[in-house]
């Protein structure tokens, strides 16, 4: 079995300290060759990342729009990150009430 890595960043809104995480992926070798046979070699990382990376970056600008009477197309990444850091994020549960 081999791993896949992705590192994301988190930023704490209670702290100025930026943090990595990492977290792990394990797929079998058959498994990554149907990947890398849709993707190309060395393209299931980069997917990977770009799917995290785009996950972020969608939930970013939509708690921007929720939060505040801010346009986020028109605000730098390091603008929004400077945004959530000074607000408390909803947990899953309370925003979706389960």
């Amino acid at each position: 079995m081999k791993r896949l890595f992705l590192i994301c960043v988190l930023i704490l809104s209670f702290s100025s300290t930026v943090l990595a995480v990492d977290y792990t992926v394990k797929i079998t070798a058959d498994e990554e060759k149907v990947l890398e046979s849709w993707l190309g070699f060395g393209g299931v990382q980069v997917w990977l990342d770009n799917a995290i990376k785009g996950k972020i970056n969608k939930r970013l600008d939509a708690t921007i729009e929720e939060v505040t009477d801010k346009n986020p197309s028109k605000l730098t990444h390091s603008e929004k990150l400077d945004i959530i850091k000074t607000t408390v994020l909803p947990t899953r549960r309370g925003r979706d009430g389960f």
